[in-house]
């Protein structure tokens, strides 16, 4: 006899949960289906249709309840007429779940009623909704501005890979960024200049964890000027000693004060980087190098990689920075591919296999095809390679079959955004 447990342990995959409510004479009713959850992109081929026995625990704003969904549709009572279901009460099934436009707008509305662990899992079940084309990407940006002010340091976490992922991938066109970056001042920005850039004395620990997180996305994608040139003074006290801020902190106004960072600065980080005695002092330097966004800059520091002042095991932070920014990553890539060879030879035995991570950044069909092209062939060499190749261009047509979808979508709602604040 097939077990709940047994049909999670005997295929693949995880189900994804799709919750439609209805209310009739009163009596409000959810009616439940599943499939397996496959991200947009991912599959070549679609997977067979699969069934789990899914135990289903909702909560309402009436009460709980709980199902067993054996069959690949089903339906359970909610009692009243619901303000708002929560489809994974407690945050304690093992399912994706996705509600329908209005129900996601209802509970977005009343997300104050969940607990900690819902509000994460609802934020990450509607960001896996949209990535599977269940829902719209739009309706992430909303739930976020829900769950910004949130007091809990893990709810704030789990929303800002998703907002930044936005600008990293391209799905903003370059017009339209500073939409964009409006958004994520308007979103984040307060609670970032209140944190600010110095830590306090007895503040909680939740706050020195989350400042630097903040700070990062509000000063990168918010393009916050305020807390760039704070950060520009907060990285120069830093190099002239490294004692008068937290390590975090210094990464982060590092990696800020490089974003709009000119030659004399490069240079300062530069010549500190050749003194630095400590190594993780000098690879947070190293790394800092790798976050200008001046090509001219960005190609002078894949000379000093390929230069022999630094151990290359730590200046390769100077070819893999320039990989995570869109206007930088085509030439690290161009870097990689004209020197594969002589990189591989000057890093760790195996290093090869992870090469073709290089491109990992990029959110279109046509980079996939160069990593089919000149990589495949390349890393395969390499043990793990193969895996490893499979996994970044997995990840780029995701990203590609994601964008097509969720870009537009993303612009005109920032459109009608801006005009409504009109």
């Amino acid at each position: 006899m097939t077990t709940p447990f047994s049909t999670f342990l005997d295929q693949a995959g995880l189900p994804l949960l799709s919750v439609k409510v209805s209310c009739d004479a009163g009596k409000g009713r959810a009616e439940l289906s599943q499939g397996r959850y496959v991200p947009l992109g991912a599959a070549q081929n679609p997977p067979p249709p699969q069934v789990w026995q899914i135990p289903v625990c909702m909560r309402t704003d009436h009460g709980r309840t709980c199902t067993l969904l054996s069959d690949a549709t089903g339906t359970a009572d909610l009692g009243g007429c619901p303000r708002w279901v929560m489809p994974n009460a407690g945050a304690s099934g093992y399912y994706r779940a996705a509600l329908d436009d209005t129900q996601t707008g209802a509970l977005t509305r009343s997300v104050a009623q969940l607990t900690t662990p819902e509000r994460m899992a609802f934020f990450s079940d509607v960001v896996a909704a949209a990535q599977a084309g269940a829902t719209e990407l739009p309706r992430v940006f909303e739930l976020a501005v829900a769950l910004a002010g949130d007091k809990d340091r893990h709810v704030v976490e789990t929303l800002l890979p998703a907002i930044a992922s936005a600008e990293e991938h391209g799905f903003v066109p370059e017009e339209a960024l500073p939409k964009y970056a409006a958004y994520v001042r308007e979103t984040f920005g307060g609670r970032a200049r209140s944190l600010g850039f110095t830590e306090k004395k007895g503040e909680p620990e939740d706050a020195r964890i989350l400042r630097p997180k903040l700070l990062e996305l509000v000063g990168n994608q918010g393009q916050d000027p305020q807390l760039r040139s704070e950060a520009r003074r907060v990285a120069d006290r830093w190099l002239a000693d490294h004692k008068s801020t937290s390590p975090e902190l210094a990464s982060v106004a590092l990696f800020l004060a490089a974003i709009d960072g000119d030659a004399a600065f490069h240079d300062k980080l530069h010549s500190a980087a050749k003194v630095e005695k400590d190594r993780l002092e000098r690879q947070r330097i190293l790394a800092a190098m790798g976050d200008f966004r001046d090509p001219r800059l960005v190609e002078q520091g894949f000379e000093i990689f390929s230069g022999d002042e630094f151990d290359p095991r730590e200046s390769i932070a100077l070819v893999w920075g320039p990989s995570h920014e869109p206007r930088t990553m085509e030439a690290a890539l161009q870097f990689v591919q004209t020197n594969f060879d002589a990189i591989v030879k000057r890093m760790p035995r195996d290093y090869g296999a992870g090469l073709a991570g290089i491109a990992g950044g990029f959110c279109d069909d046509a980079h996939a095809k160069v990593l089919e092209e000149f990589f495949r062939p390349r890393v395969r060499a390499f043990p793990g390679g193969d895996r490893r190749y499979a996994q970044t261009v997995e990840q780029v047509r995701q990203c590609a079959a994601f964008r097509e979808r969720g870009g537009p979508a993303l612009t005109a709602w920032l459109q009608k955004r801006l005009l409504s604040k009109r």
